[in-house]
């Protein structure tokens, strides 16, 4: 699994010179590009990125802000920066800030390229393994005594955490913007990771405050209950095919948007509040010709079938689903 590099420049012919002249790199990092600070904090938040290098002047949110928040939410992730302000400048803020390198433009690929796999090798200086099992592996660490960075990246979700120890015991945990708790949570529920440890790990507020075994049952549990949750798609397909024929013959799995998550909690506090029970399927009419439904889950799956195909029958077959 190679790791990702984020090239934030609003340049697009730049953007696409640098992804071309990079290419041959792609055994070591896989390269994305960001127009400006906004969309860079976007991409941020989904992803994990080893390296960011971001162009000091661009629209909208310029790369001085975008380095600030880094600097605030994301200090664990290299920063390179380039701009065509003066060598002497970008000397004096990178002696002021930890970054990584810094490129006057114009600046050539290579260098970059070769200022990129320095940080790789900072960040993994203490090796990548692969088909990683993290409670097995962090309660190794607890046993050692390590003190160390780790970051993880989950085989299937893409998705990537930092976790922080020093002398064996877990002080704070990152996922994107979460930290704490409920970022170790998370991560403890991956089944498959890569692991990139640094032999290091700076000075921090202990936010976890827990041995790790706690942590790890509680996980485990958390997976266990989304897992009972969720609703495979392929099956339910199945299942209305042997119930309603070919009546039902599109039933397609849509994106999960956030403010769908948020109204099923709402409606499960609701239910909880009036001893309902929990949420587990409902329909959306918005007026369209096919039908939405929602199966509670986490997150929750948002399901589309067709017009032909009754919502009221879809709900009470999918409320009998086992």
């Amino acid at each position: 699994m190679v790791r990702k590099v984020l090239f934030v420049d609003d340049d697009q012919i730049l953007q696409c010179a640098i992804e071309n002249q990079l290419a041959g790199f792609s055994d070591s990092f896989s390269l994305s590009c960001a127009k400006d600070g906004f969309d860079a904090l976007k991409k941020l938040k989904k992803t994990y990125y080893s390296v960011v290098i971001i162009d000091l002047i661009m629209p909208r949110m310029d790369g001085m802000s975008l380095l600030s928040h880094m600097m605030e939410k994301y200090p664990d992730v290299a920063v390179i920066i380039t701009s065509e302000m003066p060598t002497d400048e970008m000397r004096n803020l990178v002696q002021h800030s930890d970054i990584s390198g810094y490129f006057k433009k114009p600046f050539q690929a290579d260098a970059l390229a070769q200022s990129i796999m320095r940080a790789l090798q900072k960040e993994a200086d203490g090796g990548v393994m692969h088909k990683v099992s993290p409670p097995v592996f962090f309660q190794l660490m607890v046993m050692e005594g390590k003190t160390c960075t780790i970051r993880v990246i989950d085989k299937v979700s893409q998705q990537g955490g930092i976790l922080y120890f020093v002398d064996g015991q877990l002080l704070d945990a990152r996922i994107g913007e979460l930290n704490g708790l409920d970022a170790a949570y998370e991560v403890f529920g991956w089944d498959d990771v890569t692991v990139i440890l640094h032999n290091d790990c700076e000075s921090r507020e202990n936010r976890i405050d827990s041995d790790l075994q706690p942590i790890i049952m509680k996980a485990v549990g958390m997976k266990d209950e989304a897992d009972e949750c969720s609703f495979p798609v392929e099956n339910i397909r199945s299942f209305f095919q042997e119930e309603l024929g070919d009546k039902c013959d599109h039933l397609e799995e849509l994106a999960s948007a956030k403010s769908i998550e948020e109204v099923v909690d709402v409606l499960n506090k609701i239910a909880d509040l009036s001893d309902f029970g929990s949420l587990r399927v409902a329909h959306i009419d918005d007026g369209k010709k096919e039908s939405k439904i929602v199966l509670a889950g986490q997150p929750p799956t948002v399901l589309s079938v067709n017009s032909d195909c009754p919502p009221e029958k879809v709900t009470q077959l999918l409320r009998d689903y086992e």
